[in-house]
C-alpha cells in the first residue's frame, strides 16, 4: 500500500515528497495534511507592542468571506476579562476600512457591565469576531498582551 508523505532531508531545508510502503517506517516521514486557514485571524496588534493614548493604531485582520460576513472589534484592558467597544458598529467587507481599521486610542471606553474603563494598561488585548455568532472558531484575540501608555 502506498501513501503520500512529506519529509525533510536531514541537515537541509529541502522538503521532498515520498511514497512509503505501509510496512516501512521512516522516522522523518509524516503524512501531509492540507493547510487550513482560520476563518478570521487578527494580524495586529498581536502582542508586545506599545501605543500611546491619543495616537492612532491600525487594527488589521484577515477573513475568509465564506465564513465571515462582518467583523466586530473589541478591546480589553485587563487580559480579556472585560470587553470594551472601540468601534461603534460592525465593519462589513464593502467598507473601505475592511481588514485595516484605524483606531485613535481614547483615554477610556464603554465596556461590558455598563462600566467605563481606562485604556491605559500593560494587559491590553484586541478581539475580532464574526458579528452574527459567538462561535469561537470565528474569532481571534491578540496572541499576547500589548501596552497602552498615558500621553
Amino acid at each position: 500500500m502506498f501513501r503520500s508523505f512529506a519529509a525533510k532531508a536531514p541537515g537541509t531545508s529541502v522538503v521532498i515528497g515520498l511514497c512509503c510502503i505501509a510496512a516501512l517506517t521512516l522516522p522523518s516521514c509524516k503524512p501531509t495534511e492540507p493547510e487550513s486557514r482560520p476563518a478570521l485571524r487578527l494580524i495586529s496588534p498581536n502582542g508586545g507592542e506599545t501605543f500611546t493614548v491619543g495616537r492612532e493604531v491600525v487594527i488589521r485582520w484577515e477573513a475568509n468571506l465564506d465564513s465571515v460576513t462582518g467583523v466586530d472589534i473589541l478591546f480589553s484592558p485587563d487580559n480579556g476579562i472585560t470587553l470594551c467597544w472601540p468601534v461603534d458598529s460592525t465593519i462589513f467587507p464593502e467598507n473601505p476600512l475592511w481588514g485595516a481599521f484605524p483606531w485613535t486610542i481614547p483615554e477610556e471606553l464603554a465596556c461590558s457591565g455598563g462600566r467605563t474603563m481606562s485604556t491605559v494598561s500593560n494587559e491590553c488585548f484586541i478581539k475580532v469576531q464574526e458579528y452574527q455568532t459567538t462561535d469561537p472558531a470565528i474569532e481571534d484575540f491578540s496572541d499576547a498582551p500589548f501596552t497602552i501608555a498615558a500621553p
